[in-house]
């Protein structure tokens, strides 16, 4: 039987504590804010109504719930977000034909010129991944996924 890993199971020199590769997935998250944050400060957006643009950029007309997990928050936070992003004249809500209970919110026009503009955020985050191999990354995205997975503090506690 395969031995559980713990945060003092992985003790040899050449190999990562889990604590080691958790402060890793923090400094690259901390690192990975702070740069997005500088590329949109100037379009007057916070990191949410980025996320929100950036899933309407790839399908324009989302529900809220969609949008919200996809931001990773609640439904009620993004009602205010929405609101302000349709005060600025990047989005709008529209009835969902397909299902009359639901709201998509849509992309306008100046939303969409914002994608132009957010491009150099992009070609950047190729070139920091560029070291790695087309493997490594569908390795690498496949591990997170399994850790985001295990985070369902229900069932941590």
């Amino acid at each position: 039987m395969a031995k559980k890993n713990s945060i003092s199971s992985i003790n040899s020199p050449d190999s990562f504590s889990i604590i080691d590769i958790y402060n890793s997935i923090y400094k690259i998250k901390s690192k990975l804010d702070k740069f997005q944050r500088k590329k949109i400060i100037g379009l007057n957006l916070t990191l949410t109504q980025y996320c929100v643009l950036r899933q309407l950029w790839k399908t324009n007309g989302r529900t809220f719930k969609q949008l919200a997990s996809g931001c990773h928050c609640s439904s009620s936070t993004l009602t205010g977000v929405i609101d302000t992003m349709e005060k600025k004249g990047l989005v709008k809500r529209e009835l969902n034909t397909s299902d009359r209970r639901s709201i998509l919110v849509k992309s306008t026009k100046e939303g969409q010129k914002l994608q132009q503009l957010t491009s150099p955020f992009d070609s950047t985050l190729d070139k920091i991944f560029k070291s790695l191999e087309a493997k490594e990354i569908q390795q690498l995205g496949l591990l997170l996924q399994k850790l985001n997975k295990n985070l369902n503090f229900r069932k941590i506690q």
